[in-house]
């Protein structure tokens, strides 16, 4: 696996031309996802039908979840459409392993114009410290801290509620 940034696009066509480049992923193969400072750097080509006021969002998920670990959305200007490519840094917080990682291009009154899907290998664990010292930073008696604390609360709530729930649902399938 190839720890570089690696350039990811929308269009198969354009991924089955430049498949032996190694600056570019393709859906095919497995990507490793590459980390500065607690974010994964992900490098796409846009698609296009890319416009100025068009957003792109990128999710990764651990393939034992659904919920989604790692989120960015940027929305995209005219430079960055006259560029062809933009950067884009999620953040989140999630375990080593294989990850499904999807690009979409956001469209007016954000519907889906266009999406791909890739797999991507985290290669060690990356943990929102982030929140974590903030957390700790914001005394707990202050608005911020109550806030938080509750976010906190009502997050895990909704994990433990969904998680529990998805897996009774796997296990009636079964």
């Amino acid at each position: 696996m190839n720890t570089r940034k690696r350039s990811l696009t929308f269009d198969i066509k354009d991924q089955a031309q430049q498949l032996f480049f190694l600056e570019h992923g393709s859906p095919f193969d497995q990507l490793e996802f590459y980390i500065e400072q607690d974010e994964l750097i992900v490098s796409c080509q846009l698609p296009k039908d890319a416009v100025a006021g068009n957003q792109i969002r990128a999710t990764a998920n651990h393939q034992d979840n659904r919920s989604v670990d790692f989120v960015a959305q940027l929305q995209l200007h005219e430079h960055d459409i006259i560029k062809g490519s933009i950067e884009l840094r999620l953040s989140g917080a999630g375990k080593c392993g294989s990850y499904n990682l999807q690009l979409s291009l956001l469209g007016h009154k954000e519907r889906v114009k266009n999406s791909m899907d890739y797999m991507a290998y985290l290669s060690r664990e990356i943990s929102n410290s982030d929140m974590d010292r903030k957390s700790s930073a914001a005394p707990s008696g202050s608005p911020s801290g109550v806030l938080h604390m509750v976010a906190k609360y009502i997050r895990t709530e909704f994990s433990t509620l969904f998680g529990s729930s998805r897996q009774a649902y796997l296990t009636e399938r079964k």
